[in-house]
């Protein structure tokens, strides 16, 4: 466990090794189950954190039914090479620049949640999802399980002041892209943050496998409903 640092991932995100190689990566069979979902909704889907696309080539909706946001120039680059057509909007997760109820439903996808540092922005982030989208719409989120990291090393990092909340991790990250900070989501946070944010939970599955959550399972996928009458 090494020092977290700046408490954003945007040199991380923009390497065009990182939008490339997660462009790469295979979709998980629990994502497969997301795709499946998102095909059915009758309004438009807005991703937070597309990256070059990859969920969205694995969806393959009509450019019409989807909007792509990320706040990394990079990928979004990327993903307007490969799908000229699509709509692709840089900004922050935490101030995203749509109106109340604009999407049928929001896929906060691949853990981005967690990459978000501090717990206020990311509290901020899924309230903006949940905002964007139509009372009755649905907010599906990935995020990690608390026993995917070792606990007494983040006791230690804590109190070594070598992690900001418990729950922060980084290291080397894949396809050679640099150092990737991260909060691991508990699910007493999360339980506190959809509900400031009007989610619902309706369903949950495995990440990698689809089938449902174990003692083994070390991510997962969380399928939300926006409460009706609760937009501002």
């Amino acid at each position: 466990m090494i020092g977290v640092g700046p408490r954003n991932n945007i040199e991380f995100y923009n390497s065009p090794l990182s939008a490339q190689g997660y462009l790469n990566d295979p979709v998980t069979l629990g994502e497969d189950r997301i795709c499946e979902i998102l095909r059915e909704v009758p309004g438009t889907v807005i991703e937070v954190g597309c990256g070059a696309g990859r969920m969205y080539e694995a969806q393959g909706t009509s450019p019409s039914k989807w909007v792509g946001v990320d706040y990394a120039q990079t990928p979004l680059q990327l993903l307007a090479q490969r799908h000229p057509d699509v709509r692709v909007v840089q900004a922050d997760a935490a101030a995203l620049p749509f109106a109340n109820g604009t999407f049928g439903a929001a896929l906060l996808g691949y853990h981005m949640l967690e990459s978000i540092l501090p717990a206020a922005r990311r509290r901020q982030a899924l309230a903006e999802a949940a905002r964007v989208v139509e009372p009755g719409g649905e907010v599906i989120v990935t995020r990690h399980l608390g026993r995917s990291y070792h606990r007494v090393g983040q006791v230690l990092a804590i109190v070594r002041r070598q992690a900001h909340e418990f729950g922060d991790l980084v290291g080397p990250a894949r396809h050679g892209a640099g150092e990737f900070r991260m909060h691991v989501l508990g699910s007493r946070e999360m339980a506190a943050a959809t509900r400031l944010a009007g989610l619902v939970l309706n369903q949950t599955w495995d990440y990698r496998d689809g089938g449902p959550v174990s003692l083994r399972s070390v991510s997962v996928v969380e399928r939300y409903s926006v409460l009706r009458g609760v937009k501002q």
